[in-house]
């Protein structure tokens, strides 16, 4: 079983469809394209601050990183319970 690498723009996706988040406006990050298959999941998810980038740039093509994933994950919790650990 070999190891399977995702990025950063599918597992804003993953987040995203898994809370059923919708944005309610664009952000400024330069690196999502407008129109693209993740931009309405990296804009809902960057709204409720689950996903982060540095600034102006989101690297969506980028493979995530574990660290990354775990820390999403505890906000996407946060965001979802109320509940801050």
């Amino acid at each position: 079983m070999g190891f399977h690498s995702i990025t950063r723009a599918e597992y804003a996706a993953l987040l995203s469809r898994a809370l059923f988040l919708t944005a309610s406006r664009p952000t400024s990050f330069k690196d999502v394209i407008a129109g693209s298959w993740y931009e309405e999941a990296f804009n809902a998810t960057f709204e409720v601050c689950i996903i982060q980038g540095v600034p102006e740039r989101f690297d969506p093509n980028q493979q995530i990183t574990r660290e990354e994933m775990a820390t999403m994950l505890v906000r996407a919790y946060a965001y979802r319970t109320g509940i801050k650990p």
